[in-house]
């Protein structure tokens, strides 16, 4: 920080403790002055000039990563009108240049308010710049924080699609009749038909006008949803086009849809797919738009395919193709495009799940969506011409224990439990018990969960006693042989637990197991010794914790028990 702003801040501090001024603190001030000489080259408050201070708060307060730290942003803005009003009592500013100043942080708390709890709805944030901390590195230093990212960066490649799990898909006949049954390509079908045998179109191969209104009323559809149709009837073959005079004809495979042959049936619904995917919003060749919105079908379809049979909730994806189409750091200008593009046109993420879901690629559940099974089906295909492989599950008889444990990561509760339960029917309950046991003891906190689950369910008690010694399985096999744990048993069972529920995308599931299995008034003293624990998740556990638990008190204990535990894997 400028010598002259450390100066302000020292004063200020001690101003605050003379007098009764509502605010965050001095920190939240230093940060404010440091971004002002960052962004305006300010070294004086004098400088501040009108408009200064709103830019500085909705644009670049909430995108520094120091901004993640605060624990209620619903005080920096009080801590900015204690701030002014010091300037003002020490002659740093006049009466007016404050009370000005004032009123602008005044018109634009609100938005300052819903920018940053936008910020923090973005859980991973909080939780790199834990890991940041923890490393040593300097928020405020922009090389350094790109460095770690770059060390980060390069210390896996993959993508997280490389990862994903195992999926069962049904048979090509079960997946032929879905496709058979895409409203969306049964629409375009129909647009095809009644093209017949000559109609005039447009230079760009588009309906005229007349013929457009014609068409809305035959399907229904109006707008983008019936240029949608038009651009999947030509990939769907349900159209074709002469070039020399300018006309379009029904299609050769208008009449036979939908096939017989199970091949046939898939791949025209693939180029429906692929239509679909490259204009979901049925935009065309329609120019100066705002944004591109050229990945959006895809960008969707990914976002689906790593939320798995659980899906994600629609507003998280809402977030994820604002957030493609804004980039990282948007203007306030951009902002307001954005709002008034989703209202005259609807909001992008809605309009493309609603036609996936038409096409029978996506199931709506809730505030939920999904892949269908054809969706994932179409997804694999997709990613294995890419390089990128999605193993298929074995049929039941001939997999392995390990198979199984994998399985649950990407099965819905009902799936797993027939999995279970046909997995076991066909092999020796001993034999399976040993192999599920070599798994949790070699695996992850989320797959030992799982399979212990599974051993419990049969007759196990000789293979108990083999692991009884063994560090991950020892409270496991105490609980089954109904002996009693001790202190260290019972922190390791909990943060197996902690650390099953945890996800890269939502701390939440962490904090809500945390208040499930840890009584509130026990949560402090567990946090305070539980950094000792030798197990090779708890800090992922913790810093969820320390990111998104309500009470302030225990998520600081958290965060401070995860630094411990960073210190003390790396000594």
């Amino acid at each position: 920080m400028d010598s002259r702003h450390a100066r302000v801040i020292h004063e200020f501090a001690r101003w605050e403790e003379r007098g009764d001024h509502p605010s965050a603190g001095s920190e939240d001030a230093a940060l404010l002055l440091d971004l002002l000489h960052r962004h305006f080259g300010h070294t004086d408050p004098a400088e501040l000039r009108p408009g200064d201070l709103a830019e500085v708060l909705l644009e670049v307060f909430p995108q520094d990563l120091r901004a993640v730290l605060i624990d209620d942003s619903a005080t920096v803005v009080p801590t900015v009108r204690a701030l002014l009003a010091f300037l003002a009592e020490t002659g740093r500013l006049s009466d007016e240049q404050a009370a000005g100043f004032t009123r602008e942080v005044d018109e634009i708390e609100s938005e300052f308010l819903d920018t940053m709890r936008a910020t923090a709805d973005w859980p991973p944030v909080r939780v790199m710049v834990d890991r940041m901390i923890a490393d040593g590195v300097d928020l405020a230093d922009p090389d350094g924080v790109q460095e770690w990212l770059d060390a980060r960066g390069g210390a896996d490649d993959r993508g997280p699609l490389e990862r994903l799990p195992p999926v069962r898909l049904p048979d090509t006949a079960n997946l032929a009749a879905a496709a058979r049954g895409s409203e969306l390509l049964a629409a375009a079908r129909e647009l095809g038909l009644w093209v017949g045998e000559r109609r005039p179109v447009t230079e760009s191969d588009e309906l005229t006008a007349e013929d457009a209104a014609e068409a809305g009323r035959l399907t229904g559809a109006t707008g983008s949803d019936l240029a949608l149709l038009w651009v999947v009837a030509e990939a769907a073959e349900f159209i074709d086009f002469d070039d020399y005079d300018a006309t379009a004809r029904t299609g050769s495979l208008a009449a036979d849809w939908p096939p017989g042959d199970d091949a046939a049936a898939l791949r025209q619904w693939q180029r429906g797919l692929a239509q679909l995917l490259a204009d979901p919003l049925g935009l065309g060749s329609a120019e100066d738009l705002p944004f591109a919105f050229t990945t959006t079908g895809m960008t969707a379809m990914v976002a689906l395919l790593s939320g798995r049979s659980d899906g994600i909730p629609r507003s998280l994806l809402a977030q994820l193709l604002a957030a493609e189409e804004l980039g990282e750091h948007p203007t306030r200008q951009a902002r307001e495009d954005w709002a008034a593009w989703t209202a005259a046109h609807g909001d992008p993420a809605a309009v493309t799940l609603d036609r996936l879901a038409r096409h029978g690629a996506v199931e709506l559940v809730g505030d939920h969506a999904r892949l269908t099974p054809l969706g994932t089906w179409a997804m694999r295909e997709e990613l294995r011409h890419e390089g990128i492989d999605i193993p298929l599950l074995p049929p039941v008889e001939q997999m392995s224990a390990h198979e199984l444990v994998d399985a649950a990561e990407s099965l819905t509760d009902d799936e797993l439990t027939a999995e279970r339960v046909a997995w076991l029917a066909c092999r020796d309950a001993g034999a399976a018990a040993a192999d599920l046991l070599q798994v949790a003891a070699e695996g992850t906190a989320a797959q030992r969960v799982f399979a212990v689950s599974v051993v419990n369910e049969v007759d196990a008690e000789a293979h108990w006693r083999q692991v009884a010694e063994t560090l991950s399985l020892r409270p496991y096999a105490k609980a089954a042989l109904g002996e009693d744990p001790d202190d260290f048993d019972a922190a390791w069972l909990v943060t197996d637990q902690l650390a099953a529920s945890w996800s890269p995308v939502d701390p939440t599931p962490v904090v809500d197991c945390f208040n499930d299995v840890v009584p509130a008034d026990l949560q402090l003293s567990l946090l305070n010794e539980l950094w000792r624990l030798p197990h090779p998740e708890l800090i992922q556990a913790l810093e969820a914790i320390g990111t998104a638990h309500p009470v302030k008190e225990v998520a600081k204990a958290a965060r401070k028990a995860a630094f411990k535990a960073a210190n003390s894997a790396r000594s």
